[in-house]
């Protein structure tokens, strides 16, 4: 038998993130209606939950990162007939509605450093990178010293902030 896909609606959860490995999987709730809780990564591919019966408003959050947690919350960005995101809460208020397709993408971004030592011998000298301790300061920087490397090291930032930019 075909499913009338006129009468149902589909949801449909991206995780995107960045700067890390796109296998961390993040922790996600749901009501039952939409599976139940599950969890997500980038390289997983969307969470397509189809079939659903017309109702709602259910909500779809992801969970607080874990202390700690080299990710940071970003942006929840959703596109459907009726469906409202909040950033500050990292979560949708979905309305499945019959025939719809309702899209929410939850970001995640992980901040790094590349810290690159070059040493210039311009007079005899034969120092290399490696001959030099190199620290980061601030931001619970890990690795925070580190010998010197000419093609860079790099260093997890968090949590990160973003206060504005200055000259």
């Amino acid at each position: 038998d075909a499913v009338d896909t006129g009468r149902f609606g589909k949801v449909v959860i991206v995780k995107q993130q960045s700067g890390g490995s796109d296998a961390q999987k993040f922790d996600f709730s749901a009501p039952a209606a939409l599976g139940g809780s599950f969890k997500l990564s980038a390289a997983d591919g969307p969470k397509v939950i189809g079939n659903l019966v017309p109702g709602g408003p259910y909500t779809v959050s992801e969970d607080a990162l874990p202390a700690g947690s080299e990710y940071e919350r970003g942006d929840v960005s959703c596109v459907g007939p009726d469906v409202t995101s909040s950033n500050a809460n990292h979560s949708a208020d979905i309305k499945v509605t019959a025939g719809s397709t309702t899209t929410c993408t939850f970001k995640n971004t992980r901040t790094t450093l590349v810290v690159k030592k070059t040493v210039l011998n311009n007079n005899g000298g034969a120092a290399v990178p490696a001959d030099f301790t190199m620290s980061v300061s601030g931001n619970n920087a890990t690795p925070n010293s580190f010998p010197g490397d000419a093609a860079g090291t790099t260093v997890v930032l968090y949590p990160v902030t973003n206060p504005g930019r200055s000259e």
